[in-house]
């Protein structure tokens, strides 16, 4: 019997615990984003999205690939609208990719272009910067 092996309930395994099972979706997911694919992923609470997410990341990184997610589920209530919820997208972008000051760049650059819909400023966004 292996005594460092430990049993965790709940959030995402160390990246290389003993304990993590890797499955047909860790190569799927890998090989996808290294195509370029845009990837979700969805199952049940507690079977491992997380831990594939943190994985498959490092992976990546280690390849020298910026990478980085956005958790929507907690994004969505009734107090906030599409202009707040679409800015916060790409706040968190802005942030995790280190392209500038996300505040400023919320203050600046999301405001200046509010002729357009907030969807189509995610999508000018993505294009412009990614």
């Amino acid at each position: 019997m292996n005594s460092n092996f430990s049993y965790k309930v709940g959030g995402s395994l160390a990246e290389d615990a003993p304990s993590y099972i890797v499955r047909q979706a860790d190569f799927d997911l890998y090989n996808e984003l290294k195509a370029g694919n845009f990837c979700y992923i969805f199952n049940s609470r507690q079977m491992g999205k997380t831990s594939l997410q943190v994985r498959t990341i490092k992976r990546l990184q280690a390849e020298g690939i910026a990478c980085t997610t956005i958790d929507i589920s907690g994004r969505g209530s009734k107090d906030i609208n599409p202009e707040q919820w679409y800015a916060g997208i790409v706040y968190t972008l802005v942030a995790n990719f280190e392209i500038a000051n996300p505040s400023e760049f919320i203050r600046t650059w999301w405001k200046e272009n509010s002729e357009l819909s907030p969807i189509q400023r995610l999508d000018i966004f993505i294009e412009n910067f990614f």
